[in-house]
């Protein structure tokens, strides 16, 4: 092996040991609500177990904010984060960015006021996350009235109002809201399994993805729902 090659394949490793590396988190996950950066003095979020573990495989510092999903995610692809969580994997997100080992199964759930809804009529008043992958899932089913929100919250309050009947969230929201509203009298319809992971920007992926993913497969006992 000759001495450029050696010289190249050093500053590839060192690189992975003393880069930040930067992670967007959707605003919209209950685990994140209301937290800014891992700096913070009032820092409650879950995955923190996750990210020191990796951060310890990884022998470099992970730094993460939070940001509405549709922008995260824009910006993953555009390579001005390295890699957002927890996301749902679709095809629709695999066209920009690159899928890591799965960190966990998920659930999303169809929930309704009236357990008598047919989900399958797409003439329905539904309503999702906006850029979420539920969103992506009534796109696909072809429902024709679609409202979206930024705020789960706003979701909820349209339902109960019976302004929608029916909306489509992750089971980490629900189950914060039935938390946050014990008296919440809703049918849940139908449970969607589903792959939880992070998305890898093209730059990430390209010089990383082997130890990034060696990683996740060491410490993804740790992510906690």
């Amino acid at each position: 092996m000759n001495k450029f090659l050696i010289l190249l394949l050093f500053i590839v490793s060192f690189t992975i040991h003393t880069q930040t590396i930067h992670v967007g988190v959707p605003n919209a996950n209950p685990n994140s609500q209301g937290v800014e950066n891992k700096n913070d003095s009032d820092n409650v979020f879950r995955h923190k177990p996750l990210f020191k573990c990796m951060e310890e495989s990884l022998q470099t510092t992970i730094e993460w904010q939070g940001y509405p999903i549709l922008r995260l995610v824009n910006m993953v692809e555009n390579n001005q984060l390295d890699v957002n969580f927890p996301l749902v994997f679709n095809d629709e997100r695999d066209k920009g960015a690159h899928r890591s080992e799965y960190v966990s199964d998920g659930i999303y759930s169809w929930i309704s006021k009236d357990d008598s809804i047919d989900i399958t009529d797409v003439k329905l008043d539904v309503g999702a996350m906006y850029g979420s992958a539920q969103h992506s899932k009534l796109l696909a089913m072809q429902y024709k009235h679609i409202y979206l929100a930024n705020e789960h919250r706003k979701l909820f309050n349209l339902l109960m109002a019976g302004k929608l009947k029916l909306i489509v969230v992750s089971k980490l929201i629900l189950d914060k809201y039935m938390l946050e509203n014990p008296a919440a009298n809703l049918t849940v319809k139908e449970h969607g399994d589903l792959k939880v992971g992070f998305y890898l920007s093209p730059k990430f992926y390209a010089n990383h993805a082997e130890k990034f993913n060696k990683a996740i497969k060491e410490c993804r006992h740790l992510f906690k729902i």
